[in-house]
């Protein structure tokens, strides 16, 4: 039997600007379809980590060993936590930069220079 040239979807879970669990997604297209005006492309790049975000929302694909509960998590999980359970290192920008159009440069940070700004 031949093997299918698609894979499986991926649950894709979407966080807003200021990092806050407000949708899961049962596929890559339901993110995008949702969305509108994101692309697939930019989605993966988010959700593999190469883009910090797209549309003022960050991406992450649901991680295998990271329960996610819609009635717990829903409106209440952090990204930097999420990350944390996943075992992962990524940037995000300052929530208030994201408040403001114009010229105001986002900067790259780390949860622990979050963390830092934060004290």
């Amino acid at each position: 039997m031949k093997k299918s040239k698609f894979s499986e979807p991926i649950m894709v879970l979407i966080f807003n600007s200021k990092r806050t669990l407000i949708a899961i997604t049962g596929s890559l297209n339901q993110a995008k379809n949702l969305l509108g005006k994101t692309s697939a492309q930019l989605i993966v790049e988010c959700c593999k980590g190469k883009v910090v975000m797209s549309g003022n929302f960050y991406f992450r694909y649901l991680h295998p060993n990271v329960e996610i509960s819609l009635e717990e998590d829903l409106g209440k999980l952090d990204l930097i936590q999420y990350d944390k359970m996943c075992g992962q290192d990524r940037y995000y920008y300052r929530k208030d930069i994201l408040k403001f159009s114009g010229r105001t440069e986002k900067r790259k940070l780390t949860a622990k220079q979050i963390a830092l700004l934060n004290r």
